[in-house]
């Protein structure tokens, strides 16, 4: 039996790179061959594993024979005489993969052995005793231990789990028989059944370990406690996350899809790419490459260079889907920018091969965008003077106060575009609307503009607007009319009608199904001059509905953090106490006046939560009725027989042993009472807040 060693990148780049060179004969394509080359060294490795007395299985193997099946498949996919020139690529990329599937084989592996070891020596416990101190579940990669752990000294049960200090479990108490060492774990674990265990040779302990820190008591080991190693549980984090990543991303995909600057995008995009690229692919192309034009566009802009328009893009050499964009600056210095590094996701997927395989209509999809992008944002760079004025227009008192409106009318509406544009994305119809309202705004600070020119203005806003609100889809339920008045009347009222009027806007805007209530929040938060309205309380007890909101993500801190403003507002005295309360944490602007429409919410509240603690207060937790159920659930467990589940079981022994001991069924009743009043108490207060107005 011999050591298997863990192969470097490097290492397996060369061997691949000395067998290609081996096998080296007239051939039709080398990456033919290159594929070759990787399947043989996945099952040299394979064989070395196999023969160096690992506990390897089919589990443990899969990611390698995975990896070897698309070997085969690519290779098969090779029809016809075609040069391939890219060689140094391929095998980079191979080996690679093949690095990442023998890290993952030798994780297993890991697992596999120590798993092999522990249970031979709870096979030979079992011998000599007559019970095993655990059981273990394949599924969930679990050790539950038996009533034998019950009475050895720890050591002896655990000892057999800790071979060195870098081993670590999780240690979960939550269906552990023995109530008292249960509820005493989860008073010590601040309320949670499980944590971290590892073992200190040096004191000869095992640590708890919560939070990142070593918790000052010591482990306890009773039938029911289980044990799962904090590498599957790793294993199963990352597969959740990598789940939810995929989804966030299909979500926003789909969101994008939906947009108008896809339709925009995709109708550049030449037939002969667009066809062979899914729907996935085109809005993950598509996102990717406006989101990194926009970036490169706006750095180099800054840096004063200009874009190269006569090849804006080319190849950066033969074989490859990646571009570069070429850049002039006033002295004729010139530079390159990579579109892509080779780090970037489209490398090692369909898509880049794709790109890979389609360079021409490629170049030409991101000329079209850089040359488009360029223009635009030249375009926004650029000042112009729209209004003429005369030196009498300065003297008219009543046009002065127009002018003041009409400037702060037109900050309101540039805050709501620049939201716009930092939640949509930048659309040629926000684009002009950026533009117009930075040209009146620059030619406000130079003359005084007449009556006539202002009302002008005010139209070609109103027009601007509308031209937004019909490409953009958000405006569902506002007519054109409505939209230029509203906009009219922005620019024209005094400081109160048009705060109206830019909510009226902003409540109305909508990207992909979420409504732009950010702004109206942050406007809320950070401007003491806009008063409040009717929409912007239901905003602000939405919002404090969200914070009180207790999570499976919130951190201890932060339970701890709610449960206690919670309790403060259970004891408020009146609906004063509970604004007051809410204000002061921050939940309600400092701005925020108590008047009928908050007093209406915080009464609703209070009224809520003194019903909630009447409820509380005839929660009926007798001994003998609680004594009653839990022989009521006792008989019915015992009904099921042989089909009883293993959680079935836990229960029916643990109901037994409290029946048998009063002081055990005192703390399960104590345990109990408690539960259901945390349950009524702070069950639902994110929606009783959200549902206050």
């Amino acid at each position: 039996m011999t050591e298997y060693k863990n192969q470097s990148v490097d290492q397996i780049q060369k061997q691949l790179s000395n067998k290609f060179e081996k096998d080296k004969q007239w051939r039709i394509r080398d990456d033919q061959e290159i594929y070759l080359a990787g399947q043989a060294i996945i099952n040299e490795t394979i064989g070395k594993i196999q023969e160096s007395g690992n506990n390897w299985g089919k589990w443990a193997l899969e990611p390698l024979k995975t990896l070897e099946k698309e070997l085969v498949k690519k290779h098969n996919e090779c029809q016809g005489i075609k040069p391939f020139t890219d060689n140094k690529r391929l095998l980079n990329d191979i080996a690679n993969q093949i690095d990442n599937a023998e890290n993952i084989v030798l994780e297993r592996l890991m697992r596999n052995n120590a798993h092999r070891d522990i249970i031979q020596k709870n096979t030979e416990t079992k011998d000599t005793q007559g019970k095993a101190f655990f059981n273990f579940d394949k599924k969930t990669d679990t050790y539950i231990f038996t009533d034998r752990s019950n009475k050895p000294k720890i050591h002896e049960v655990l000892g057999q789990f800790f071979t060195n200090d870098k081993n670590i479990y999780t240690i979960d108490y939550s269906k552990c028989t023995n109530l008292k060492i249960k509820s005493r774990m989860q008073q010590v674990l601040g309320g949670i059944s499980s944590c971290l265990i590892q073992y200190d040779k040096k004191t000869g302990t095992y640590n708890l370990i919560s939070n990142g820190a070593i918790v000052d008591e010591r482990a306890l080991i009773w039938e029911g406690v289980s044990l799962r190693t904090a590498a599957s549980i790793a294993v199963s984090a990352k597969a959740t996350e990598r789940a939810n990543n995929e989804k966030a991303t299909d979500y926003s995909n789909q969101n994008f899809i939906n947009s108008p600057k896809y339709q925009e995008c995709l109708q550049n995009l030449p037939a002969s790419l667009k066809n062979k690229l899914s729907s996935q692919q085109l809005a993950t192309l598509i996102s990717k490459t406006e989101s990194r034009l926009d970036t490169i566009i706006k750095e180099q802009k800054k840096l004063g260079w200009e874009l190269e328009q006569d090849e804006p893009i080319s190849r950066i050499h033969f074989g490859s889907g990646l571009m570069e964009g070429h850049f002039i600056n006033r002295q004729g210095t010139k530079k390159d920018i990579k579109i892509w590094e080779d780090k970037d996701s489209f490398k090692n997927n369909a898509l880049y091969d794709i790109l890979d395989n389609n360079e021409g209509p490629y170049k030409d999809y991101l000329t079209a965008r850089i040359k488009a992008k360029w223009a635009q944002a030249d375009h926004l760079t650029k000042r112009e003077q729209i209004f003429n004025g005369s030196p009498e227009n300065k003297e008219n008192p009543n046009l002065a106060q127009a002018v003041e409106k009409f400037s702060y009318g037109l900050d309101m509406l540039s805050q709501l575009v620049n939201k716009i544009e930092e939640e949509d994305g930048t659309s040629k119809e926000v684009a002009a609307l950026k533009v117009a309202i930075r040209n009146y705004k620059y030619s406000l600070e130079n003359t005084v503009p007449s009556p006539q020119e202002l009302d002008e203005a005010k139209r070609k806003l109103g027009d601007l607007f509308v031209a937004y609100k019909s490409n953009d889809g958000s405006f569902s339920t506002m007519k054109d009319t409505t939209a230029r008045e509203t906009v009219a009347n922005l620019l024209s009222g005094d400081k109160t009608n048009a705060q109206r009027s830019i909510r009226e806007l902003g409540k109305h805007l909508n990207v992909w199904g979420n409504t732009k209530t950010t702004f109206l929040r942050d406007e809320i938060a950070n401007n003491e001059n806009i008063s409040f309205g009717k929409l912007d309380y239901t905003e602000a007890f939405q919002k404090i509905g969200t914070h009180l909101e207790i999570g499976e993500k919130d951190t201890e801190a932060q339970v701890q953090e709610k449960t206690k403003l919670i309790d403060n507002l259970y004891n408020c005295a009146n609906a004063q106490a509970i604004f007051s309360l809410l204000q002061n944490n921050g939940l309600i602007p400092a701005n925020a006046p108590f008047d009928e429409e908050m007093k209406k919410g915080c009464q609703k509240i209070y009224d809520s939560l003194r019903a909630k603690k009447q409820a509380i207060e005839q929660l009926d937790y007798s001994p003998s009725a609680f004594k009653s159920k839990m022989e009521d659930e006792k008989i019915k467990l015992e009904a099921k027989g042989n089909n009883l589940t293993d959680d079935d079981r836990i229960r029916l022994q643990s109901i037994s042993v409290m029946l048998e001991n009063p002081q055990m069924l005192e703390e399960a009743l104590q345990n109990a009472e408690s539960a259901a009043e945390n349950s009524l108490k702070y069950e639902g207060i994110s929606s009783l807040l959200k549902g206050s107005l």
